[in-house]
């Protein structure tokens, strides 16, 4: 992924690696957000375009969230759901939570 994606956000901003379950079924976001609080609303926004209930799984605290989240993207990107935004993932919880957990340890706070 491409710096120039992100050319309003420092790369190196700290902030949250989240990931967000869709209810029955096996689809996750993962994501991030400079701030904590920021989580409720983006879960919020979200909601209103989705009929399955959605919820917060797993966050993490990073010194880089957008180079972990590239990061996480990257290691899930044989399960990325088509048709779902960038950020969606197709997986087990615990293969979500390993890639993005791994990607919060290179970039710890």
């Amino acid at each position: 992924m491409a710096s120039e994606c992100y050319d309003e956000v420092d790369m190196k901003e700290p902030g949250f690696i989240y990931i967000i379950q869709e209810a029955s079924s096996d689809n996750f976001k993962v994501g991030a957000s400079n701030i904590e609080n920021n989580l409720a609303h983006r879960i919020r926004n979200l909601q209103c375009g989705n009929w399955r209930k959605l919820t917060l799984k797993k966050k993490y605290e990073v010194s880089s969230m957008k180079l972990a989240e590239d990061d996480a993207h990257r290691t899930l990107k044989d399960r990325f759901v088509r048709g779902g935004g960038q950020e969606w993932f197709r997986s087990s919880f615990q293969t979500i939570n390993d890639a993005v957990a791994a990607a919060a340890k290179k970039y710890p706070r």
